[in-house]
């Protein structure tokens, strides 16, 4: 570690310079612009959501306090809802995977995005993201276009809507899904874990799906997904035919703190006509503490069904503490289990045994609400199903990330 260190210095001191130079909390994203709320009505810690986060974007990402202009059939904001965020990291592995490697990466940025995120008409919102990394050319991230509005079902209210994304469970409330799931930030460097189909499609399928919010505790989603072409030649596909997606959750509120249980799950036809079936079970508690503090626990397990009597189970959990919204302590967990020739994620090709165990630890310093400095580090027990040489792959990163 100590012949990187003059190499480390660079990126660490240009995130201290920028942690000195920042400007004020007067730069915050389009969402705060929009509703006039601070970040943290929605988030205990971006982008862990509230109680009061969740149901903004169920409500179609709509709520409003800025001035607009009305008439008939029309109500716009003023100033238009884009943010951008800028994502940079220096990274280091225990030993590169071939000598001819550097173990040390610099990304500047390791992601560059601008977002459409907000309201379009009064039942209309959009979370629109375009992405690149590591200098490569914008390409369409995660989007999730929603009409949303609110009634009754007997004396219980009711949120339904329609949603229009490109990556299962991009769309829901609870950060225990794979989309909005720790880890946020991540370096993009060294070993990628397992992933089911559901985790794998993202970017590259094109869904509808319809859900329903009754009496604050039942959720109710059900939908499709199918390919959208991709790759240079825009002719390459990642499933076959209509993959149907589900979602069911159960939640409610008790003072201070509030759960989630639920399930969800796909199933689709790869190209080369292999059916992948997911299902899967999630949860969620959080507190909120006094003194400010809150504590978040999400998991959530996923059983893949393949042919020939295949299969790969993933298992994610973590643990966030945060004190003032400033400082956070994250513990993670990643697992994996397959049989033999297990189909790793939407790639029929990359079989075999897909056994993966790893730990994350990360501290967070956010002495904004739109820019925050974190520091990780993996540790990885066992990885394609040995444990021989696992530990070269773990990894510390230091990373700086911005919204405005």
């Amino acid at each position: 570690m100590f012949k990187y260190f003059p190499r480390l210095m660079l990126p660490i001191g240009s995130l201290l310079l920028a942690l000195t130079m920042a400007p004020s909390a007067h730069a915050v994203p389009s969402f705060a612009r929009q509703t006039g709320e601070s970040c943290a009505a929605c988030h205990t810690s971006f982008p862990q959501l509230t109680t009061f986060g969740r149901q903004f974007k169920m409500q179609g990402y709509t709520l409003s306090d800025s001035e607009q202009v009305k008439g008939e059939g029309l109500a716009i904001g003023l100033g238009a809802p884009l943010s951008m965020m800028i994502q940079t990291s220096v990274s280091t592995l225990k030993k590169a995977p071939d000598p001819s490697t550097d173990s040390t990466q610099v990304r500047l940025p390791a992601q560059l995005s601008i977002f459409y995120a907000g309201r379009v008409t009064d039942k209309i919102g959009a979370f629109a993201q375009i992405t690149a990394e590591d200098g490569a050319g914008f390409s369409q991230d995660n989007t999730d276009i929603r009409f949303a509005d609110t009634g009754k079902l007997g004396d219980s209210e009711l949120i339904y809507g329609v949603t229009l994304n490109n990556n299962p469970t991009v769309q829901d409330p609870w950060n225990s899904t794979p989309v909005w799931g720790f880890p946020w930030f991540e370096a993009g460097y060294g070993y990628e874990n397992p992933g089911s189909l559901i985790e794998s499609v993202g970017g590259a399928v094109a869904g509808l799906t319809g859900y329903a919010f009754w009496s604050n505790h039942l959720y109710t989603e059900i939908g499709a997904y199918n390919a959208t072409n991709t790759g240079a030649d825009k002719t390459v596909e990642v499933i076959q035919d209509t993959a149907p997606y589900w979602r069911l959750a159960y939640t409610a509120d008790m003072g201070d703190m509030n759960w989630e249980v639920g399930a969800f799950g796909i199933s689709g036809t790869l190209p080369t006509d292999e059916k992948l079936s997911d299902a899967a079970l999630d949860a969620q508690l959080q507190w909120l503490l006094e003194g400010n503090q809150s504590l978040t626990l999400d998991a959530n397990y996923i059983h893949e069904t393949q042919p020939d009597s295949q299969h790969l189970n993933t298992m994610k959990a973590d643990l966030t503490w945060y004190t003032n919204q400033t400082w956070g302590v994250t513990v993670g967990y990643r697992g994996a289990s397959s049989s033999d020739n297990a189909i790793n994620g939407a790639d029929a090709t990359a079989t075999g045994k897909l056994d993966a165990t790893s730990y994350q630890f990360q501290l967070d310093y956010t002495p904004w609400l739109n820019t925050r400095f974190a520091l990780q580090y993996t540790a990885y027990n066992k990885l394609n199903g040995t444990t021989d040489g696992a530990s070269d792959s773990n990894q510390t990163m230091l990373g700086g990330w911005f919204l405005f």
